[in-house]
């Protein structure tokens, strides 16, 4: 005779079909597909950008109110960083680094076989409020520093 396990009394089994799509949660924060196509488009681009930037800006919220966005100067930043040149980097954006640094785990990620894929997003899963809080921190700093520096322009001007 086979009987029905109760799944909610069954360790580490899901009780709903939500639970089960949870783990990937964390893993595609990080390496998901929008974050490959960063990884692998934006190293490209900044080999090509030249550091001191374009003679025309290419941001439209600046061109247009004449305040820097939250990623005013990442682009010149991560030149700067794919040459080496991390002081410059910081300089023009404090961010510009540590994406690289993410942009280049993320690529190692995506050409790592399946199964070890699948290992790093069970790690990830175990870890999951931590990764994701840390997510959510650097989304938040950011979009703070971003702020913060749109303000004191405003308040100091264009030598600020």
């Amino acid at each position: 005779m086979s009987e029905k396990l109760n799944p909610s009394l069954v360790v580490g089994k899901p009780d709903d079909a939500s639970a089960l799509r949870r783990p990937r949660r964390c893993y595609d924060l990080w390496f998901g597909r929008h974050m490959i196509v960063l990884a692998w488009v934006m190293p490209v681009i900044a080999i090509f950008h030249p550091p001191q930037g374009l003679i025309l800006p290419l941001c439209w919220m600046k061109l247009c109110t004449g305040v820097p966005c939250p990623g005013c100067g990442l682009l010149r930043s991560l030149s700067c960083t794919v040459r080496g040149s991390l002081a410059d980097a910081v300089t023009y954006h404090p961010f510009g680094a540590v994406l690289m640094l993410l942009f280049a785990v993320a690529m190692g990620v995506s050409v790592m076989p399946g199964e070890v894929r699948q290992r790093i997003g069970d790690l990830m899963s175990s870890h999951g409020r931590l990764l994701g809080g840390a997510y959510v921190l650097f989304v938040s700093s950011f979009l703070a520093y971003g702020t913060v520096r749109a303000l004191f322009f405003m308040v100091l001007g264009d030598g600020g």
